[in-house]
């Protein structure tokens, strides 16, 4: 056998085992004061800003979500609440062609998520001399009641330049992401 299809066969083994493993962690719930809630595994860390003493604090604005071995992260992020008068699909435009000035967008989806507005995209950190082509993140942005989050699913660095970069879909993590995104609420929503 090629070590090519070893390798390729020992990639999909991890996954399963990976992703059976989370199958049976137990899940818990992150409740932040600012009105928003996601389940979680149980096995993930919870993480802000080194001066963060209360994640679940109204006014902390970044909460991530570690993976074990660093295999990836899930991020929630606060954004600007929705003004009075604008659509959920114009306001969730806006933070696409925001955030997207540092990347090339490679894909976008407006979606409804547990019956708010959403709008996915695909990122890919732009081309660099010296990192070569960056890694992809997905952001789901999601309006309900005027307040706005991110949730966002990063891949971890490359180690060397030479290192392939894996699609976000291809992620380990992408179907835990996917349970997270599908457990995540803003308000009593």
């Amino acid at each position: 056998m090629s070590p090519s299809i070893v390798r390729s066969l020992l990639g999909v083994l991890i996954a399963v085992v990976i992703v059976t493993a989370n199958a049976e962690t137990p899940w818990k719930r992150f409740v932040s004061h600012a009105g928003w809630q996601i389940g979680y595994p149980g096995d993930w860390k919870p993480t802000g800003c080194a001066a963060c003493e209360d994640l679940t604090a109204a006014d902390n604005t970044v909460v991530m979500f570690q993976s074990p071995g660093y295999r990836g992260h899930v991020q929630v992020e606060k954004l600007a609440d929705k003004p009075a008068g604008v659509t959920d699909r114009h306001w969730l435009w806006r933070f696409k062609a925001t955030n997207s000035r540092d990347a090339d967008v490679l894909e976008v989806q407006p979606l409804t998520l547990n019956g708010m507005a959403a709008l996915s995209v695909i990122y890919s950190a732009p081309s660099s001399p010296v990192a070569g082509k960056g890694e992809q993140h997905q952001s789901i942005y999601i309006t309900h009641a005027g307040a706005s989050y991110a949730v966002i699913v990063f891949s971890p660095r490359r180690i060397r330049i030479t290192d392939p970069i894996v699609p976000v879909r291809q992620l380990d993590i992408y179907p835990i992401y996917r349970r997270m995104l599908l457990s995540f609420r803003i308000g009593g929503h």
